[in-house]
């Protein structure tokens, strides 16, 4: 049985992989993520560091390919995530580009830091909880 580690090793590998376009600068200053219901700050630099730096590697697990290319964009730029409805299922929905954890083709922020937090149980809701996570603070 593969650890959550190895998992995460397997993805990042498959991203480096992948990773064959051009990777622009990320944004130097934290983003505030306000499509939700309640603000999440989302730190490009913080991300990077916990998973060793490599920009052109990471950037590909969220930042997904679209029609062969990887669309360096928000998630809610019109025609990818920009369903804001809450209860939409769909690959368009903002929602569940950022929480989905199963059967999801690509990682989410929820589904990444699930496997982030391997099992524990206060590191989950820490990572992944709805309530006074280090998302929704």
């Amino acid at each position: 049985m593969k650890t959550p580690t190895a998992a995460i090793a397997l993805c990042l590998s498959l991203a480096a992989a992948a990773a064959t376009d051009t990777v622009p600068e990320a944004p130097q200053n934290p983003s505030e993520l306000n499509w939700t219901s309640r603000t999440v700050i989302f730190s490009h630099k913080t991300h990077f560091a916990a998973f060793g730096g490599n920009a052109s590697m990471l950037c590909a697990l969220c930042h997904h390919r679209v029609e062969g290319a990887i669309p360096y964009k928000t998630c809610a730029t019109p025609d990818c995530h920009d369903n804001l409805n809450k209860a939409d299922t769909s690959v368009k929905s903002y929602h569940q580009a950022l929480h989905k954890t199963e059967d999801a083709k690509y990682a989410s922020c929820v589904s990444c830091h699930t496997k982030k937090a391997q099992g524990d149980d206060a590191r989950i809701k820490r990572l992944a909880g709805c309530q006074e996570s280090v998302c929704h603070n």
